[in-house]
């Protein structure tokens, strides 16, 4: 005989949790509203996302990567590219499996990882930005639905997503960098002599001048030059490089291929040029910027050359300056004081109070004035104005600084070239 449950045993059908949703499998349309819902609602807001995710995985980023500007600033491109290209898609087709993302990015940031030999863990980089696209994916979830059934259901189908969307990405990623090693083998060779230059590894002057092709004994001037933009800048780039060569009156020169949007420049001269006529240089070529260090000679003069275009670079870069051309001499003390953007902001107004919002003619006789000596006639003979003129700007701007020019003018100094770094030519 068969027995039967009894009425009080049987479970309401309403209590039983329905099918785990597959992905790929036709979601219940309240769930695939809610998917929608929660991608288009990070969607608008995907910049915060985005930098949330770069944070969580810049802790296990390669340390070559998180001192370059333009390899970071292409990581930061590619998981923009990333996290909108998964959010779009799911508010077009919620719950559907996702391609990787296929660019032009990310050849680019290929390329530049093998022209540099730098090995990224991209399981690990990508499994802290996943950790932290989740965490905030679960908050918008949870706020958007006050039904945990739907939620859940959601929160399954959506982490099958992500991590098939990893998996797929980071295999996209292997086969571009792949694709890209046969490519670049010789200027990674290249840059791998100047690694070996930097780091001082014992090997002869005669071996490396070889490997490059450039002679090291002589007089070098470094040079970073680079394009605001990411892809499509190499033509652009080649060109300029010629173009400050011939600016220097360096005609032989050693080039680096440091990214697609960057090159190491050495050029065999002591003689450094004035900034206009490395701007006026570049005039054919919009978006390229150049920063240069200070001449020097030898093999240590190669190494802190180099040291000081790229310290300059990283200045201009970090602060956002739309100076196109700059020199270490003019950034060294700028760079010391603003590595904290906050602390250099307040001591530009502290310092120099109501002056700071002067005109740029008044500002610029004061920081003359300063650079020649304090000597008012010579201020006049490079501003090419009268001597008077010069005197009634200083007793004016000592009437709106907050410190006067005489009682310090090295901080006067400093907070008038951090002030000058920030506005264009």
């Amino acid at each position: 005989m068969t027995s039967t449950a009894s009425s009080d045993d049987a479970t309401p059908a309403e209590a039983i949790p329905p099918a785990t949703p597959q992905l790929g499998a036709a979601l219940r349309p309240e769930v695939a509203e809610l998917f929608r819902q929660v991608a288009s609602t990070l969607l608008m807001d995907s910049a915060a996302l985005v930098v949330t995710v770069a944070a969580s995985s810049a802790e296990v980023k390669n340390p070559a990567v998180s001192k370059d500007p333009i390899l970071q600033a292409e990581e930061s491109g590619l998981a923009q590219a990333e996290v909108i290209h998964w959010l779009t898609s799911n508010v077009s087709r919620p719950g559907e499996p996702v391609a990787p993302f296929v660019g032009e990015q990310m050849v680019v940031y290929a390329r530049d990882l093998q022209r540099r030999s730098l090995e990224l863990d991209l399981a690990a980089s990508w499994r802290e930005g996943i950790s932290a696209a989740w965490r905030r994916w679960m908050q918008v979830a949870i706020r958007a639905s006050n039904d945990l059934d739907l939620v859940v259901d959601l929160l399954d189908v959506s982490l099958r997503s992500m991590l098939l969307f990893a998996d797929a990405s980071i295999r996209s990623i292997q086969d571009a960098i792949l694709a890209e090693s046969t490519h670049v083998a010789s200027e990674a060779r290249v840059l791998a002599t100047i690694d070996l230059i930097m780091a001082e590894a014992p090997l002869s002057e005669a071996m490396l001048e070889a490997r490059l092709g450039y002679r090291l004994g002589g007089s070098h001037v470094g040079a970073v030059v680079w394009h605001d933009g990411i892809t499509g800048a190499g033509a652009d780039l080649s060109s300029a490089v010629n173009a400050v060569a011939a600016a220097v009156g360096a005609p032989r020169h050693l080039v680096a291929t440091a990214s697609t949007a960057a090159r190491w420049v050495w050029f065999a001269t002591a003689d450094l040029p004035g900034l206009p006529v490395l701007v006026r240089h570049l005039g054919p070529y919009p978006g390229v910027r150049v920063t240069v260090g200070r001449p020097a000679s030898g093999l240590e003069g190669f190494r802190t050359t180099h040291r000081d275009a790229v310290s300059a670079h990283n200045v201009l870069t970090r602060t956002g300056s739309p100076h196109r051309a700059g020199s270490y001499a003019d950034l060294a003390l700028v760079d010391a004081l603003t590595r904290d953007r906050a602390s250099s902001e307040a001591l530009v107004r502290e310092t120099l109070g109501d002056l700071a919002a002067a005109d740029r003619e008044l500002r610029d006789t004061v920081l003359t004035y300063i650079r020649c000596g304090f000597s008012a006639s010579k201020a006049a003979q490079q501003m090419y104005a009268h001597r008077n003129t010069v005197e009634r700007r200083l007793a004016r701007a000592n009437e709106m600084s907050a410190t006067r020019v005489d009682d310090d003018p090295v901080r006067v100094a400093a907070a008038l070239s951090i002030l000058e770094l920030f506005e264009p030519h």
